[in-house]
């Protein structure tokens, strides 16, 4: 199984000169600075965990929102498969 991992980006506005962080699952750290591109001078990317989504509440959230067991189900799912919940 090949799965993403979660880059923490930071990234500083060339107008206002403030600095932002994006979170930014990807599977390669070429393809996150892929993703930002445009959004700003990237000041510096680094592997990161403190962004695990908690798969039970997700699935909760999505069942309070409306969406079927079903789909529900598909969501939690493949964010677990990708390596992206807890």
């Amino acid at each position: 199984m090949n799965n993403m991992k979660v880059y923490k980006v930071y990234l500083e506005d060339t107008v206002s000169e403030d600095c932002t962080i994006a979170y930014v699952p990807s599977f390669s750290k070429e393809s996150a600075i892929e993703y930002v591109q445009g959004n700003g001078e990237i000041i510096a990317i680094k592997e990161t965990n403190d962004y695990l989504i908690s798969e039970s509440k997700l699935f909760d959230t999505l069942r309070s929102a409306g969406y079927k067991e079903s789909e529900t189900l598909v969501i939690t799912r493949a964010l677990n498969q990708i390596g992206i919940t807890n």
